[in-house]
């Protein structure tokens, strides 16, 4: 079988595995949300959000790698094609955290704050509002919002990549499992 086609029936065999996964990473995203806070100091507010990103990024990957069992039918192959599987479904867990990440937009709106000030909630806004008067104030908020709506337009554009990645290898999968001769005259000339 071909490598796109074993991480095709790889995620197939894993569908359960995936919305466990998935509904692990809402729920720490959601714990994670409600002890967010925002240093509001430029410099600390960059590196404490990419602490946000890429501590859960890295530590989802690695644990889903290391902890995800091949299928009894994978059992006997070489560990090339079940460690590509492996891979590509330790990063698509990763990059559903990145989805929640981008999604929430206060930790991007954090990062982005350039101002000092004080960490305020305003209704359903979370933003460092600045020591100022109010126009500084108002100015500020309108810039935290526009960051929040770049920052879901990111998460979405992660998912719609994401969806696209799996919509690729399940075509690729189809188009090998429907043309075997081809697939085998193709390992053939890579050889």
């Amino acid at each position: 079988m071909s490598g796109g086609g074993r991480i095709t029936e790889f995620l197939r065999s894993r569908v359960g595995n995936l919305g466990v996964s998935s509904l692990v990473l809402v729920v720490l995203e959601k714990m994670m949300d409600s002890d967010f806070v925002c240093p509001c100091q430029p410099g600390y507010n960059e590196v404490i959000c990419a602490c946000y990103a890429t501590v859960p990024f890295i530590t989802c990957f690695i644990f889903t790698f290391c902890f995800v069992d091949p299928i009894p039918e994978d059992k006997g192959i070489q560990c090339n094609s079940t460690c590509v599987s492996k891979v590509f479904y330790s990063l698509f867990i990763a990059f559903i955290w990145l989805f929640l990440f981008f999604v929430d937009g206060q930790y991007m709106s954090c990062a982005i704050s350039h101002w000092g000030g004080e960490y305020t909630e305003t209704g359903a806004l979370k933003w460092c509002k600045p020591n100022g008067s109010e126009t500084v104030v108002l100015e500020r908020e309108k810039e935290t919002q526009r960051y929040m709506t770049v920052s879901q337009f990111i998460g979405f554009g992660i998912a719609f990549l994401i969806a696209l990645g799996l919509l690729a290898l399940h075509y690729n999968y189809d188009w090998r499992k429907k043309n075997p001769d081809e697939t085998r005259q193709d390992n053939k000339k890579a050889k």
